[in-house]
């Protein structure tokens, strides 16, 4: 009988253990959700938070930015640093140790994607676009250390899959590069 108690009781204990985080190799969002994660050796990534994605004021001045460029031709080589002149919103600080994601549409005509880099090295990834049941490749930028990037589309995506995340050495004065 003490055999059995105490099997309950273990089951028990399991069943009221918190969830462990995500482990995986890939992220996937839909739009309007977030995800935070933490990135380790050889790219393993351990999703510890999901959740629904949240715009702050330098988001929305970032956006309003972005959707007024021209579309370029091209994939372009480089990323470039948003205007921060007077009055534009203070950027929120990056959390240390941790890269959070958020994808968000744009008045349902073009999508944002939201990298935070928590991390002190640059971190490259890959991205998928999910549309019609299509899947395709698209360009992304390095993010800084430290640091947010915004990559926009002048179009609708029903789901992003992001990848192949690593961190990498970055020497201060490097340009961000897109591939």
């Amino acid at each position: 009988m003490r055999i059995g108690v105490t099997l309950i009781a273990a089951a028990l204990a399991l069943c009221a253990a918190p969830a462990p985080a995500q482990e995986s190799g890939t992220v996937e969002l839909a739009p309007g959700q977030a995800a935070t994660l933490t990135v380790g050796g050889k790219g393993a990534i351990r999703v510890v938070q999901r959740g629904r994605g949240e715009w702050t004021p330098h988001d929305l001045a970032a956006a309003r930015h972005l959707v007024g460029q021209p579309i370029p031709d091209a994939p372009v080589p480089t990323a470039e640093a948003l205007p921060d002149g007077p009055g534009a919103p203070q950027a929120p600080p990056v959390e240390p140790g941790r890269v959070k994601l958020r994808f968000m549409s744009v008045a349902d005509r073009h999508m944002l994607l939201i990298v935070e880099n928590g991390y002190g090295q640059a971190l490259l990834y890959r991205a998928r676009m999910l549309r019609g049941g299509n899947s395709r490749p698209t360009d992304v930028c390095v993010v800084l250390p430290a640091n947010r990037s915004y990559e926009h589309w002048p179009h609708m995506i029903e789901r992003i899959q992001l990848s192949d995340f690593a961190l990498v050495a970055w020497n201060e004065g490097d340009r961000p590069t897109c591939e």
